[in-house]
């Protein structure tokens, strides 16, 4: 039975051939269908020339020599009660197996290497009982898969090249609501019916309306760099946000501020403890550095944190007009309601038109 469906099948390709090109030159082709002994060497023949448009099989089906019929319908192989039916040439070849047992969940197919199933063999598959899985010995494979599963109502065209099986797959019927016909999740293979996923989603470029960025930095500000992806920025507790200008991006900066004790021209720098500020009222803070200068004279400066000096900003002689800074080291640091005072001494040559302006950070 398996030469003559072969030999059908070369029959249909060669109708075709004809039927497309139609060259008026082509010699007769005669096809001869082996169906035993009898009448002249028995069989049946039948003759294809230039002129035949159309295959036609009369009477159809037509019956040969031996038993053998021929006809233009493919043949059904349903299966519905074996367990792991296996695939036969002589059942299946050229036919549509349609898997009716819902217990039938795993037909096997021989490898292509073995006799009857080399090049050219080839069947259909159809489920209709459920998902169903094909499977191989493990030297051939499917479409390059060692195993091919097949939704309910999906079907697969299979043909053997002698070494492996080439596959034609259909697509499931449906699908479950908001799924999609998809490879595994996370892994390469066969398209399968599954609901989509974040890593199914492209990163979108800022051109196109996105970010160009896969996940955002918790409580970042997000800043734009043109056609490149945003560049989100974090500053810690209290900080600012203060512009770069037009050509830089914006940093995060602590606020700074100051207080200053001045006299004017005239007016002599007495010896004395003068408040700065009365009562801190920044949540917290720290005096960085202190600004010094005098016209006339010279004087002794100390900055005071409730009655505590300052480390680095107390004891030092200022007897210049040009300014000084001083950098404060350690116990600089303020808090809510501190008081800060500036205390003067030594002071000799009638200072005048002096200053001595606290520098400090703070958060709110």
């Amino acid at each position: 039975m398996t030469a003559f469906r072969v030999a059908l099948s070369a029959l249909f390709l060669l109708a075709i051939r004809v039927a497309a090109f139609a060259q008026p030159t082509l010699a007769p082709i005669q096809i001869i269908i082996p169906g035993g002994g009898g009448g002249g060497g028995g069989g049946c023949s039948l003759s294809l020339t230039a002129s035949t448009a159309n295959l036609v099989l009369s009477p159809n089906p037509l019956t040969c020599t031996g038993g053998a019929t021929v006809g233009t319908t493919q043949p059904f192989s349903v299966q519905s009660n074996p367990t792991n039916y296996a695939i036969t040439p002589s059942t299946d070849a050229s036919a549509l197996v349609q898997i009716t047992s819902s217990s039938d969940t795993t037909p096997t197919l021989s490898d292509s290497t073995v006799s009857g199933f080399g090049q050219g063999f080839g069947f259909g598959i159809v489920s209709n009982s459920g998902p169903i899985t094909l499977t191989l010995p493990g030297v051939s494979t499917l479409g390059g898969l060692s195993s091919l599963a097949l939704a309910n109502n999906q079907s697969a065209d299979i043909v053997s090249d002698g070494s492996n099986y080439q596959l034609l797959l259909g697509m499931p019927v449906s699908c479950s609501q908001n799924q999609v016909i998809a490879s595994p999740n996370g892994a390469s293979g066969q398209p399968v019916c599954r609901a989509l996923v974040v890593g199914d989603m492209p990163t979108i470029t800022v051109p196109l309306g996105g970010t160009g960025l896969t996940s955002l930095t918790a409580h970042g500000v997000l800043i734009g760099e043109g056609t490149a992806n945003v560049s989100p920025i974090v500053g810690t507790a209290g900080q600012a946000l203060i512009s770069g200008g037009a050509s830089a991006d914006p940093t995060y900066m602590t606020r700074i501020d100051s207080a200053i004790l001045s006299v004017p021209s005239n007016i002599t720098l007495a010896n004395g403890t003068t408040p700065l500020i009365g009562a801190f009222k920044q949540t917290s803070g720290t005096i960085t550095s202190v600004d010094s200068a005098a016209v006339a004279g010279s004087f002794t400066w100390a900055i005071q944190i409730g009655g505590v000096n300052v480390t680095g900003c107390n004891g030092i002689s200022t007897s210049s007009s040009t300014n000084v800074t001083t950098t404060c080291s350690a116990a600089n640091t303020l808090a809510s309601g501190n008081r800060v005072t500036v205390v003067i001494s030594s002071a000799s040559g009638s200072p005048d038109q002096a200053y001595v302006q606290v520098n400090y950070s703070y958060v709110q």
